[in-house]
C-alpha cells in the first residue's frame, strides 16, 4: 500500500509569524495518511491545554516561537508495552529556568545556549516486549 503524505498550504501567514505557527499546529503540517493506527508515546500529555497555557508542553522553542511539535509514534502493541520516556518542559518550568516570569503572551526565549545546542527537546521511550 502506498503512502499519502499531503502538506498544507500555510501560506495564509508566514510561517515563521505567529499566525503561520498557529495554522501549522492546527493543521500539524496538514493530513497524514499512512493507513497505520499509531499512537503518541506522549498524548496523555499532548493536550495539556487547560486553559493556562503556562502549562503547555513544549518540545521546540526558538525567539518567536514554541509548542509541541515533536512526536514519538507507536503502534498500539508498543504503546501497550512503554514503561517511561523523557519529560517534557512546560512553558512555566522554560519561563523559571530562563528566570523570565512573563505572561502567556510573552515569547519564550530559544532553547538554544551555551547548555542546550537544540530548538528541540529530546523526545524517547522505554519499551518492554
Amino acid at each position: 500500500a502506498a503512502a499519502v503524505v499531503a502538506i498544507s498550504d500555510i501560506s495564509a501567514g508566514d510561517a515563521g509569524s505567529a499566525e503561520g505557527a498557529a495554522a501549522f499546529l492546527r493543521d500539524g503540517g496538514g493530513p497524514l495518511d499512512l493507513g497505520l493506527e499509531l499512537r503518541s508515546a506522549y498524548e496523555d500529555i499532548e493536550s495539556c491545554h487547560s486553559g493556562d497555557s503556562s502549562r503547555d508542553c513544549v518540545t521546540n522553542s526558538k525567539i518567536g516561537f514554541h509548542g509541541l511539535i515533536d512526536y514519538l509514534w507507536l503502534s498500539p502493541s508498543l504503546h501497550d508495552g512503554l514503561v517511561a520516556r523523557l519529560q517534557v518542559p512546560t512553558v512555566a518550568e522554560l519561563r523559571c529556568e530562563a528566570a523570565e516570569p512573563g505572561n502567556g503572551d510573552t515569547p519564550l526565549p530559544s532553547l538554544v545556549g551555551p547548555r542546550w545546542p537544540s530548538d528541540h527537546w529530546p523526545v524517547a521511550a522505554d519499551l518492554e516486549f
